[in-house]
């Protein structure tokens, strides 16, 4: 390659724009909130008020008659399929058990967004409230709430023997690098101290958005969606539709943000059953509140690091233990709990 072949290809004084700047700029990129169908529906979600409590009872009639609404669903109206990335332990409904503050228990679809809300106030929840934890040192510790009292029914990426690890743990993993106690040993100094981290929301700018069209003809679905993960989207809509894959269809049009907080699907599940039951598009868009509520921030952690060193600064020994708080079900808390464990002692080998 001559030298000015190597010119052409290097990227050293010139300007150099980002891929897409001019349309987002001039307003010509299109998200999901962009799109918009012929005779296309919206659809709300009815969340649980409660952080842990059993349902026992929920009437949906009057939501059923209002005028304008179309489709009305709950756990009973779509098959009981579990699904999760590495645990399967979730349903797209609860069931009989609810387990977080903003967990999905119904959903509606309607001519509206307004006829929407007001379906779901009318749609009448008795509870029976059950005893909480919210503390992830206390759910370790204690075996007084057990959250997933079935957890071992479960299928699970990697089925370890989880026992003796602690209470309401949905994965385990250790790592060892080298002789840990004798660098200890061999340090001057030994510094042992225990930290937290708070849950932290990704507050992209464009919200939790998903639009479904399915075919009652062909039986084909298609979805669009901002999301991370398209494929993981088209496999989990298969298996909890019980649908082949090759009838489903996710496009993910330019994502208005996201940092790790759309990796796993969300509202996807919900308008596919609701267009399925109404025979039209639907689209579901978070507000900013149910985005904060019941989204997947960052996880909380509380970490015990002890590290030992010489006094001429060479470090001989570092150890971590950390509790990974991955809320009431597991998502993607096995697979963050796997890389803290590999890399939370970052570039020292």
């Amino acid at each position: 390659m001559n030298q000015s072949d190597k010119n052409q290809y290097s990227v050293i004084g010139k300007r150099n724009r980002r891929f897409g700047d001019i349309d987002k700029a001039t307003g010509r990129t299109k998200f999901v909130h962009d799109i918009y169908l012929p005779d296309m529906l919206y659809g709300k979600i009815l969340r649980s008020m409660m952080p842990h409590a059993r349902i026992k009872s929920m009437n949906v009639e009057q939501a059923k008659n209002l005028s304008g609404v179309e489709a009305v669903l709950t756990s009973k109206d779509i098959p009981k399929v579990y699904y999760g990335p590495w645990v399967r332990d979730q349903l797209v409904f609860a069931d009989e058990i609810v387990r977080y503050i903003g967990e999905p228990i119904a959903a509606v679809a309607a001519e509206t967004e307004d006829i929407a809300e007001e379906a779901l106030r009318l749609i009448d929840v008795e509870y029976e409230e059950l005893p909480a934890v919210f503390d992830v040192e206390e759910a370790f510790t204690s075996d007084k709430v057990i959250i997933h009292p079935c957890f071992n029914d479960y299928w699970r990426l990697y089925p370890e023997d989880l026992s003796g690890h602690g209470c309401n743990v949905t994965s385990h993993t250790s790592f060892y690098h080298g002789d840990v106690e004798k660098g200890f040993a061999e340090a001057d100094i030994v510094v042992e101290e225990k930290f937290k981290t708070q849950i932290h929301h990704q507050c992209y700018l464009e919200r939790r958005i998903a639009i479904a069209d399915f075919s009652p003809h062909s039986g084909d679905l298609t979805v669009w969606a901002s999301a991370q993960s398209p494929f993981l989207t088209v496999a989990l809509l298969a298996r909890v539709m019980e649908t082949p894959i090759s009838k489903i269809r996710v496009i993910t049009p330019p994502v208005g943000g996201a940092f790790g907080g759309k990796a796993n699907p969300l509202l996807e599940p919900h308008a596919a059953f609701l267009s399925k039951a109404a025979g039209k598009p639907v689209r579901i868009e978070l507000t900013r509140e149910e985005d904060f509520a019941a989204t997947n921030p960052r996880h909380a952690t509380v970490l015990w690091a002890k590290i030992g060193a010489k006094k001429d600064g060479t470090f001989t020994a570092f150890q971590l233990k950390w509790i990974l708080d991955s809320g009431a079900y597991a998502f993607e808390g096995p697979a963050v709990c796997d890389c803290g464990s590999v890399f939370g002692r970052g570039p020292y080998w």
